[in-house]
């Protein structure tokens, strides 16, 4: 009969199986994906960054266009920022989301246009005059509506997922194959390389990382 020591040791055994592969996948997923990212051309946190707003942006045309949350971040940030919107395009089968997002939008903003045209009307040099002296004109309703607006969601993303990958390649830059796929690749460009000097200053790999940098 199995001893009670050894059904302890098999239940605990059982327990870290359980607990482990999440950590487990949550670090040698990032490990991978990056050392892929090193046989592409350029920085490898930006090749990173770029698969990851190609994929959220799919995932949100494919699913989430209708969805009220989804509908009202996009609305509070204007949609997407420049980078982003121009990385629509690029997803397949994008027209129909994309249209649906911004013509909510442009709906919005031609409110306000409209709305400014009609009210807005020239100056004389007197109120001009008077309104430099005591400002009390009337907000724009566009322009007040632009300068409100949010950051844009998949930037808030991005900055998060620049971090940890960052933070992965400090991590790593000491193991064998990650660090030959380090020297290998054409390393960071120079505003990650800033980014992985600020969070990572006191990390004990960092001057490995600079000195694959230097070669590079």
């Amino acid at each position: 009969m199995e001893s009670t020591v050894g059904r302890f040791r098999r239940i605990v055994q059982k327990v870290k199986a359980a607990v482990r592969p999440a950590k487990f996948d949550a670090k040698f997923v990032m490990y991978y994906e990056l050392l892929a990212a090193f046989k592409e051309p350029g920085c490898p946190v930006c090749a990173r960054l770029e698969q990851g707003s190609l994929r959220a942006l799919d995932e949100l045309l494919y699913e989430q266009v209708t969805d009220p949350v989804t509908r009202a971040r996009l609305l509070a940030s204007r949609g997407f920022c420049n980078r982003h919107a121009w990385v629509l395009p690029r997803i397949q089968n994008s027209r129909l989301g994309t249209a649906v997002i911004y013509h909510h939008l442009l709906t919005s903003a031609l409110e306000r246009v409209t709305a400014d045209g009609t009210r807005l009307r020239p100056r004389s040099w007197w109120q001009r005059l008077s309104e430099r002296i005591a400002p009390r004109a009337e907000p724009l309703a566009l322009v007040d509506w632009w300068n409100t607006r949010t950051q844009c969601p998949l930037c808030v993303r991005s900055r998060q997922s620049e971090r940890d990958h960052l933070a992965a390649m400090l991590g790593f830059v000491q193991e064998k194959e990650f660090l030959e796929g380090l020297r290998a690749s054409a390393g960071l460009c120079l505003p990650h390389l800033c980014h992985a000097m600020t969070i990572g200053r006191d990390h004990p790999n960092l001057p490995v990382l600079l000195s694959v940098q230097a070669d590079r």
